[in-house]
């Protein structure tokens, strides 16, 4: 099953019908296109953030004069996103997955490994935020620590378990791209701290305006 691209429709399909495994079809393809709006909102908005806070190039920061939307953002995640497709869309696809599908299993595996590291540094750093602040809140072992440590280690558990064993076909070089990606990033940073260590200290300000009022719960 593992080896299936449509593990789910073939399971709707053998065990209900050919109905089903249509739906299931449909609702996959809905739910992957979602998927990708939302993570080129994230990234344009992201890009947006960074070209206000002055780490990135100010052209960033520019909005459309109608729709007051971040334009460079979304442009630059635009051809980028094409860029990326049309890289593993042809000449690096997997036959085994065929064009389309070798290019979302494989940006959306890289992708999903990121994000997982990003949450469990989130959790990581939840307690760290949590325990440095515990005398202006009411502090709670089991919330502000217990938690977050849990988020962690099922974190942790589903990253062991998305690169061990190796994914199959070209799935395989994704934690490598990953870990390229991660280190690219923290050589961004140190060189920013070096350079513009005022620049790194507003990385998340503008971001951080928005937001932040479910987490006044924590408070409670």
């Amino acid at each position: 099953m593992g080896a299936d691209p449509v593990a789910l429709k073939t399971t709707a399909t053998t065990f209900v019908g050919s109905w089903l495994g249509t739906l299931a079809e449909i609702g996959g393809m809905c739910a992957a296109f979602i998927v990708c709006v939302a993570c080129a909102t994230a990234a344009a908005r992201t890009l947006f953030a960074m070209g206000r806070e002055g780490v990135l190039p100010a052209a960033f920061a520019k909005t459309h004069p109608t729709f007051k939307t971040p334009v460079n953002a979304t442009l630059a995640v635009t051809m980028l996103a094409v860029l990326m497709a049309l890289l593993v869309g042809y000449p690096l696809s997997d036959s085994a997955f065929g064009h389309p599908l070798s290019n979302y299993y494989f940006w959306a595996t890289t992708g999903t490994l990121l994000i997982i590291v990003v949450y469990i540094l989130l959790c990581i750093g939840g307690i760290v935020y949590f325990w440095n602040t515990r005398g202006t809140r009411n502090w709670n072992p089991l919330v502000h620590v217990g938690i977050p440590a849990a988020g962690a280690i099922v974190f942790g558990a589903a990253l062991y378990g998305s690169i061990h064993p190796a994914p199959p076909g070209i799935l395989k070089w994704t934690p490598a791209v990953a870990g390229i990606w991660l280190i690219a990033g923290l050589g961004v940073l140190v060189w920013l701290r070096a350079r513009r260590p005022e620049s790194v200290a507003q990385i998340g300000s503008i971001l951080g305006e928005e937001g932040g009022v479910e987490a006044a719960v924590l408070d409670a």
